[in-house]
C-alpha cells in the first residue's frame, strides 16, 4: 500500500515546491471561483431577511443539515468632535496627538509625495505576496 502522506515541504526541491504550490493554488482558485459568488449571494440574502430584526439579538437559523448563527449587530463607534475630546481628556496637545491615527489615504489625498518627506515614514517591511503566474 502506497503512503499517501505528502513529502514535508522542507524536504522538497525548490522546483518541486513551486510546482506543488502552483497546483494547490490553482485548485484553491478553482474552488473559490465555483463557490465564493454563491456563498456571498446566500449570505447577503440571509442578512437581508434579518435586516429589520432587533440589532441587539443574535439569531440561530436552522436548515435541514446545518445551523447558522447570526450575531447581534456590532457596535460601531466614532469620535464626533475631536476638539471636544481633546478638551475632555485634559492632555497636552502633543501627548494627545500621539494617540491619534491618520490614515495614509488621507495623507495621500492632501500631500504630494515630495511634501510627505520628513512627515511620513515608509519601509519595505510588510509581508510578501505569493502570486501564481503560470
Amino acid at each position: 500500500m502506497k503512503n499517501s502522506q505528502p513529502v514535508p515541504a522542507s524536504k522538497l526541491s525548490l522546483q518541486s515546491l513551486v510546482d506543488e504550490l502552483g497546483d494547490k493554488m490553482t485548485a484553491v482558485a478553482l474552488f473559490k471561483a465555483e463557490t465564493q459568488n454563491r456563498c456571498d449571494e446566500l449570505k447577503s440574502e440571509l442578512l437581508l431577511r434579518y435586516d429589520e430584526a432587533s440589532a441587539e439579538t443574535s439569531y440561530v437559523v436552522k436548515g435541514e443539515r446545518h445551523v447558522i448563527e447570526l450575531s447581534a449587530k456590532r457596535n460601531e463607534r466614532q469620535v464626533l468632535d475631536m476638539w471636544k475630546l481633546y478638551r475632555a481628556v485634559k492632555m497636552k496637545l502633543k501627548e494627545f496627538l500621539s494617540y491619534c491615527k491618520v490614515s495614509m489615504t488621507f495623507v495621500d489625498s492632501r500631500l504630494d509625495p515630495d511634501q510627505q518627506e520628513g512627515v511620513v515614514y515608509q519601509e519595505r517591511s510588510g509581508p510578501r505576496s505569493v502570486k501564481l503566474i503560470q
